[in-house]
């Protein structure tokens, strides 16, 4: 009983949301699939400031990376004057 491969799908599968919005409006389904889904002015605003917040947060984490990374060589630089100290005056 081996299985046959089944054939590939060139049809993209539909989820059920969007089943649902072509029994609600077939016509905004075919615009969608045109021109692509278009947001409102109020939602546009929304995804800028919600893009706004995201570069600052990325920003930040960047900046506090930089930040750790010269108290790291501030603290192996201490270490190794230590060092030399250490062994140079050891008498």
């Amino acid at each position: 009983m081996d299985r046959k491969p089944q054939p590939r799908r060139t049809h993209r599968r539909v989820g059920a949301s969007e089943l649902a919005q072509m029994a609600v409006c077939e016509r905004r389904v075919l615009l969608e699939h045109r021109f692509g889904k278009r947001n409102s002015d109020e939602r546009r605003r929304a995804m800028q400031r919600g893009q706004r917040v995201h570069r600052r947060c990325l920003q930040e984490g960047r900046r506090g990376a930089i930040a750790w990374r010269w108290i790291r060589l501030v603290i192996d630089w201490v270490r190794r004057l230590l060092g030399l100290l250490r062994v140079g005056g050891g008498r």
